[in-house]
């Protein structure tokens, strides 16, 4: 830091006060209504370093370890990543200051996180006040997660493909949560495992999980009754963006647990899908596209299974005022409210709804898929020294896709509120006839 100028600090809802480092990244990062500080959005740094989201485990945590490693309510959570993110060249060294941060200021909540660059991805949790382990994701494999522990077994002297807090095999066995006698140490049984010991919980995250692998390993025949699945799965084909849509869009289709069956009603499980979904996205990392193309958030408003997937480049340099608006009550000149309004609408009548919604937004998605891919064959070929206008060329899609979905998504809301109301109309006139 130069000599005379004053330490930056950041307050965090928690209270805790962190110093930032005099010299940051260029961070693009999706907010949401929820809000920055809630840390459950997702980042991409200008070196292609980045978050994928965070997970509530609080649900998770069993009641030992809630005794045991008790939460520091002044510590941190889901808000320091981006602090990290800011600071780092590598995910390793972005799990690393995530990590020094729990250890010097504690841990306000249990929560985990995906971070990734174009070499490595690396899975984090949080179990309490002090504890958290990280696990890296092998390279041809990849993992699933919804809302509870994932991590098994952590070899600290592994550091090629583990990070932890200090000395915690030593923690876990003193505070019983462990015991070497049991064989190797496992983090989710010693931390989670709430959610599996009750009915009305205990399928909740592990066949949100089945519902991904079923796809991406369907020889397997994994079981959906089963409380755990693998942690680390090498898929059958390839994982492109178009099957993680498909993915984060599943609602359990053409099996039992079907969330929206086509006899009508609602099913019993949670799917991987929700109509109450906030936000979703996908991260893409090119190492071989120019500055600000290689880092892609397409991002999707409310539900997937009736909002499409936008892409936006890490370069953009602003975006539609509808779409920097966001607040937890309706907002007509908010983007997201729209999208939601989508999501609401559809579960009128959902079985009948929601397919003319997601025909709607295939022929849109396949165009700008179209559309992106010229843009980076355009872009590749430019040099550093057209940084400029691969900027703005960068910046001008982007405005334009989200612009057009916005223009979409109004024409289908009206195309909704049209149908519903002759819907309600007829009824009506029905019930009439019968007084």
């Amino acid at each position: 830091m130069p000599e005379g100028r004053e330490e930056q600090k950041i307050s965090l809802p928690s209270g805790a006060s962190i110093v930032l480092p005099p010299n940051t990244l260029a961070c693009l990062i999706l907010k949401t209504w929820r809000g920055y500080m809630e840390g459950d959005a997702v980042a991409i740094n200008q070196d292609l370093v980045a978050i994928a989201g965070g997970v509530d485990l609080g649900v998770d945590r069993n009641r030992q370890a809630e005794l045991a490693d008790p939460l520091i309510s002044d510590g941190v959570s889901g808000a320091v990543r981006y602090i990290a993110l800011e600071q780092a060249h590598t995910a390793r060294e972005c799990v690393q200051l995530i990590g020094n941060y729990y250890n010097q200021y504690g841990i306000s909540y249990p929560s985990g996180v995906g971070v990734v660059d174009a070499n490595e991805a690396w899975y984090m949790e949080a179990g309490g006040g002090s504890c958290w382990a990280a696990v890296r994701v092998p390279d041809e494999c990849y993992m699933v997660q919804a809302n509870g522990f994932r991590i098994g077994e952590v070899d600290p002297d592994d550091k090629e493909h583990f990070l932890c807090s200090p000395d915690l095999l030593k923690f876990a066995e003193q505070k019983k949560l462990w015991s070497p006698k049991e064989g190797p140490f496992n983090f989710s049984v010693a931390f989670g495992g709430k959610m599996l010991r009750q009915a009305h919980t205990m399928r909740f995250n592990p066949r949100r999980v089945w519902g991904c692998m079923r796809h991406l390993n369907p020889s397997l025949h994994l079981d959906p009754q089963a409380e755990r699945h693998p942690l680390f799965l090498e898929p059958e084909r390839k994982i492109s963006v178009s099957v993680l849509k498909a993915l984060l869009r599943d609602q359990f289709d053409d099996t039992e647990y079907q969330a929206f069956p086509k006899s009508g009603g609602y099913g019993a499980d949670r799917p991987v899908c929700v109509p109450s979904c906030v936000h979703s996205a996908i991260i893409e990392l090119n190492s071989h596209l120019p500055v600000g193309a290689g880092g892609i958030i397409w991002g999707s408003l409310a539900s997937p299974s009736t909002s499409p997937y936008v892409p936006c480049y890490l370069g953009v340099q602003d975006l539609p005022e509808e779409f920097k608006v966001s607040s937890p009550t309706y907002d007509a000149g908010s983007a997201f409210w729209h999208f939601r309004s989508l999501s609401n609408l559809s579960m009128v009548n959902p079985q009948e709804l929601v397919p003319v919604i997601q025909a709607q937004w295939k022929l849109f998605e396949d165009r700008i898929q179209r559309e992106h891919f010229d843009l980076l064959k355009k872009i590749e070929p430019l040099q550093q020294d057209n940084g400029h206008e691969r900027l703005r060329m960068l910046s001008s899609s982007t405005q334009n896709f989200f612009d057009e979905s916005l223009v979409k998504c109004k024409e289908i809301e009206g195309f909704l509120q049209t149908e519903i109301a002759k819907d309600i109309h007829r009824i009506f006139s029905v019930s009439e006839l019968s007084w």
